[in-house]
């Protein structure tokens, strides 16, 4: 069905309508995490599903979700928790759909989707560095407005010693448009550097996004070798990408999810919670108030989730392997994705990232 492809096509846009209420607020400060909201990927979903409903829900998707109703019961806000459990059912209904049609998918298209999607990323991300700001605006799949005078857009040092903006694509994050290139080629099955594989290098390099290097590195002995010959020649140069302010936070971050899975470790502190309560277990100093959540998915389970809410999430990935043989869904982009997610949240907190892990499951 042509929703389908489109929606894997669709993968990195950001394209919304947001709902905000009293409970997206903390402290009077806005957060985007606690702001429910309806991308076009979802009305597309919703739409697959209603034109060709699901027979049945499989086994590993109904245990997830009812081992994370706990942290939506307890949880310190229950809309918050609320909205990001019919998040995570709307991922397991989609999955679903696919395990019940894969045999009449066509493999072929799915891969000139995700091929599509990542040529134009690739080659909007150049025009943005190029341009050091957005080339259309919001309503061109979610684009993100922005130019060197946007308040809070991340800025690199350059190694002239100028600032310079990372493009985003049609992400919110130069990080996500990082992670989406690095999962590009391994979900085109290419697991040597050809030119495709090279197409995804430039605009990946643009990003800074440390962990989507060492992810795209690992894949290849030889981009391996280079990458570490590069990191021996700019090795100083590329000091600033992990600038000491960035590793403290983290740090500090990681500290309140340990803290709070002490606090509650069978429930955790409730779902998509962590910045609601992450002002009772400490400060972070930044020029604005900081409210993300840890760059950790699994301390983010963990402390949001507890040990029942993790255990649910190692039960559906390790049940979800057996749903598809691996010449349907290789293993490889699930452990590329699970290995980005030790550096941060976006696997789990936004919507390129939920689509990414439940499609690759």
């Amino acid at each position: 069905m042509w929703l389908f492809y489109l929606i894997v096509f669709l993968i990195p846009s950001n394209l919304a309508k947001h709902f905000i209420l009293p409970s997206s607020y903390v402290g009077g400060s806005l957060v985007d995490y606690l702001i429910p909201t309806l991308y076009l990927t979802d009305i597309l979903i919703i739409l697959l599903l209603l034109l060709k409903p699901i027979k049945s829900i499989p086994r590993p998707i109904i245990v997830f979700l009812l081992c994370l109703l706990p942290s939506v019961i307890f949880s310190a806000s229950p809309i918050p928790a609320i909205y990001k459990w019919f998040k995570f059912g709307e991922m397991g209904l989609l999955v679903a759909w696919i395990k019940e049609n894969h045999v009449t998918l066509s493999n072929a298209r799915a891969i000139k989707s995700v091929t599509l999607a990542v040529v134009f990323q690739s080659v909007l991300a150049v025009g943005q560095w190029l341009n050091q700001g957005s080339l259309f605006n919001y309503w061109f799949l979610g684009e993100q407005p922005y130019t060197s005078a946007t308040a809070g857009i991340d800025k690199i040092t350059w190694f002239d010693g100028s600032l310079k903006i990372p493009p985003l694509g049609t992400t919110p994050h130069p990080n996500v448009l990082a992670g989406f290139l690095v999962m590009g080629p391994s979900l085109l099955y290419f697991d040597k550097v050809g030119p495709y594989a090279i197409l995804t290098l430039i605009p990946l390099f643009l990003t800074f996004s440390l962990s989507a290097w060492l992810a795209f590195l690992i894949r290849n002995k030889w981009t391996l070798l280079a990458g570490l010959t590069g990191l021996i020649i700019f090795g100083r140069s590329l000091s600033f990408m992990a600038p000491e302010s960035s590793f403290s936070r983290r740090s500090q971050l990681s500290q309140m999810a340990i803290a709070m899975l002490k606090d509650r470790p069978l429930t955790g502190v409730g779902l998509n919670n962590f910045t609601v309560v992450m002002d009772h277990y400490g400060y972070i100093p930044a020029t604005t108030r900081f409210l993300q959540p840890v760059h950790n998915i699994y301390l983010l389970l963990l402390s949001e989730t507890g040990l029942i809410g993790f255990l649910g999430f190692g039960y559906l990935l390790v049940k979800g392997r057996s749903w598809f043989t691996d010449k349907v869904r290789p293993c490889h982009p699930v452990l590329l994705l699970l290995f980005l997610g030790l550096f941060d949240h976006w696997p789990l907190t936004l919507q390129t990232g939920l689509l990414l892990l439940f499609l690759t499951l």
